[in-house]
């Protein structure tokens, strides 16, 4: 569970670079949140600390990104620095 977290942890940071220098040229393309969303998810259901789709755990976290994601998608201000 720890290799999955620092995989995650090392892909968010590639993401922010990415982000900060697609905002440096002034065309932020917006991401995919319900594909990290599903990628997020699937981490939870695979390798030595799985949790079952049926677990409170697993229900919690669909619940926090789905949450997490509808704001994202709410929000009038979708530029890269209001998500830093």
């Amino acid at each position: 569970m720890r290799e999955r977290n620092q995989e995650l942890e090392a892909e968010v940071l590639r993401l922010k670079k990415i982000m900060e220098q697609a905002e440096e040229l002034n065309s932020v393309p917006k991401p995919d949140l319900f594909a990290l969303r599903e990628k997020i998810l699937e981490s939870l259901t695979t390798g030595r600390g799985k949790v079952g789709t049926f677990s409170p755990q697993y229900k919690t976290a669909v619940k926090v990104l789905d949450r997490f994601v509808e704001k994202l998608n709410t929000e009038k201000s979708a530029s890269p620095s209001a998500w830093k």
